[in-house]
């Protein structure tokens, strides 16, 4: 049984490591979003956001693998040897902390991609805004053109 929960404890840390250094690619991945977004080259964009679809969907088993061990941790603590909480508790916070810096991550991306949508509606609202003022006065009469435009 103790040598059953070596190999749990191994498997679970391993599952950790793997899980922390997908998240760490998905981190180098949102920095290249960043500097692609900036630049518009959506075909790079598209790359970058399949790649990271790919790094995400290797997280799932994983992350069934740990939420399973952690909940029969939990459930019977017990199951976890002593001599490798300590262990396992920093592999957990080092995970929960890449985990919290691409979350960081990926929120600025946001603010960033949300300021730039406003920018670029504003300057759609100011073109359209224009141009309907310019087609209303050129469809308009004669008489309801500025005096300064009459020719007399």
């Amino acid at each position: 049984m103790q040598n059953s929960g070596a190999q749990v404890v191994d498997q679970f840390l391993s599952d950790i490591r793997r899980s922390a250094e997908i998240y760490g690619s998905l981190i180098e991945l949102t920095h290249e979003q960043g500097r692609v977004l900036s630049s518009g080259d959506t075909d790079e964009l598209i790359r970058i956001a399949r790649e990271k679809q790919a790094q995400l969907s290797r997280l799932g088993p994983l992350d069934a693998s740990i939420r399973t061990t952690r909940k029969e941790w939990e459930d019977d603590p017990s199951r976890l040897p002593a001599s490798r909480r300590e262990e396992v508790n920093e592999a957990v916070s080092h995970l929960e902390t890449v985990l919290k810096d691409l979350l960081t991550l990926e929120r600025d991306q946001e603010r960033v991609l949300l300021s730039e949508k406003e920018k670029a509606l504003e300057e759609i609202r100011r073109v359209d805004a224009g141009r309907r003022v310019q087609r209303a006065y050129a469809a308009g009469p004669a008489s309801s053109r500025s005096v300064l435009d009459r020719k007399e």
